[in-house]
């Protein structure tokens, strides 16, 4: 099975190769100059970046009076590591070669943010990620982008081949309910400990997962097809849970997609996971991961026997990961889309009336909404104060604390957060803080208005996960002063 896997890879890189490359064959004919080489074709040139050692690269528009086409971001040896940081595309770039004919993707260690010129007809730059024009394809995300956290944009449908390999910071993806397809080698190298498929995806390509040391469970929706090899050197991997209960495809070639086994799905998986299926197809899956089985890399139960991991008790935590984050709303918008992802039904009922819906999802949002990543240093409380039920009743806010205040206000989302300096101890202070809010207001009240707003008080703190913790909240009249001491 492996020999297979692999010649449908080299055979599938070639085709894309060929696609991409067919509408401008390279001459003999190039030319070096500031550190770029420009090769002719048709109706003009293809540029590669021959300057290493370029921090910032400005790919140029024309060379000699005629316009440059092509982009060519193909290593030209296995080992080359460019030093660019940032690389500028201009508007008559229409096409950007990121594969050679054997499939090999060009690693940047250093680049953290593509740029593209808004004229451009077919890309565009995203927060630093280059997608395809209309924004469907997520081309290439930079590897050395510094962000933690990544949510790939709603309307996106396919993680392009390789688009996020090797990426060094990143430990949270999050994708949306639009996505489809996840290409060959998306997410190779990439250390995510763990990733929730939206059950819109339909394939999970070759070596999608491959080398993710860092991965230690995955649920691979019901729909979802899956590629070959696509947990290799997964070491760390514990569990996966494939969902899936019609034709399987085991062992066999799907037309227009064969690449598609589930057999294969772990060759050159070394380590030792727990895979749990239906409990009504467990003798088909006994059957297409024999080897994986024969070999002693994986373990098989039904669904009914997967164990159930303790709650971190944690309001919002849908993810049951110990955190708030990004993750776990997209991880609630996927099940009240009709998917299964693994969840803390408790934790995701953020209103406490026993159900879960779109109410729940709003407020889990709200909330992470106020959350920060990077408070000021000097900031030991933050106050929120909510007044979403009050929209167009709340005119002004004024804060008084012995403390230093700063105050920032979010009207979209009828959010005010004021940032609370820490005490300073040479002060004489007695270790105590009193907040003191009055807001203005509408004398009448417009209908469906409340008299009350929320006001939310987390205390930053220094732990193993870092950032707020809730510390108190209260329900007041919003006529009335309020005010709060912190002991």
């Amino acid at each position: 099975m492996k020999s297979q896997v692999k010649r449908i890879l080299t055979a599938g890189a070639s085709a894309i190769f060929m696609c991409m490359c067919c509408a401008f064959p390279v001459s003999a004919e190039q030319h070096e100059e500031n550190g770029f080489t420009f090769s002719a074709a048709p109706d003009g040139w293809a540029v590669s970046v021959s300057d290493l050692s370029l921090k910032e690269v400005d790919v140029p528009d024309s060379f000699d009076g005629m316009p440059v086409e092509t982009l060519n971001l193909v290593p030209s040896t296995e080992n080359e590591q460019p030093e660019w940081e940032v690389l500028r595309i201009p508007s008559g770039i229409t096409a950007i070669n990121l594969a050679d004919e054997n499939g090999a993707s060009g690693y940047f260690p250093h680049l953290f943010r593509f740029e593209v010129a808004e004229e451009n007809p077919n890309y565009q730059s995203i927060d630093g990620v280059l997608f395809d024009k209309s924004g469907r394809t997520l081309l290439r995300y930079p590897q050395a982008k510094a962000d933690a956290v990544y949510s790939v944009p709603s309307g996106t449908e396919t993680l392009g081949m390789m688009s996020f390999r090797g990426v060094q910071h990143l430990q949270e993806l999050n994708l949306p309910l639009t996505l489809q397809t996840i290409a060959d080698y998306a997410l190779l190298g990439c250390q995510l400990p763990t990733v929730t498929l939206p059950q819109s995806v339909a394939r999970i390509g070759m070596g999608a997962f491959g080398w993710n040391e860092s991965l230690k469970k995955l649920t691979v929706p019901e729909n979802t097809r899956v590629g070959g090899m696509c947990f290799a050197g997964c070491k760390a991997l514990e569990a996966v849970t494939f969902l899936r209960t019609d034709e399987l495809f085991f062992g066999q070639s799907i037309p227009g997609e064969n690449d598609d086994y589930y057999g294969a799905a772990f060759d050159e998986f070394a380590g030792s996971a727990a895979i749990y299926v239906p409990d009504g197809r467990l003798e088909d899956y006994r059957a297409g991961f024999q080897q994986a089985i024969s070999a002693g890399n994986v373990q098989l139960f039904p669904l009914s026997e997967k164990p159930q991991e303790a709650s971190s008790g944690i309001a919002g935590d849908v993810n049951n990961d110990g955190r708030l984050s990004p993750a776990d709303a997209y991880t609630l918008s996927d099940w009240l889309a009709g998917g299964k992802p693994d969840f803390a039904p408790a934790q995701a009922d953020m209103d406490g009336n026993g159900r879960l819906n779109a109410a729940d999802l709003s407020l889990l949002k709200r909330l992470l909404m106020t959350q920060t990543e990077n408070p000021p240093a000097k900031d030991e409380y933050q106050l929120v104060i909510d007044y979403s039920a009050n929209e167009g009743f709340v005119t002004s806010v004024a804060v008084t604390c012995a403390q230093k205040t700063t105050i920032n206000e979010d009207p979209d989302n009828k959010l005010i957060m004021i940032g609370i300096e820490k005490l300073d101890p040479e002060s004489g202070s007695d270790g105590t803080v009193q907040i003191t809010v009055d807001l203005g207001y509408h004398e009448s009240p417009f209908e469906g208005c409340t008299q009350t707003l929320i006001l939310r008080l987390y205390q930053w703190v220094d732990s193993p996960a870092g950032g707020r913790v809730f510390f108190d909240s209260a329900t007041v009249r919003i006529d009335e002063e309020w005010k709060y001491t912190i002991e």
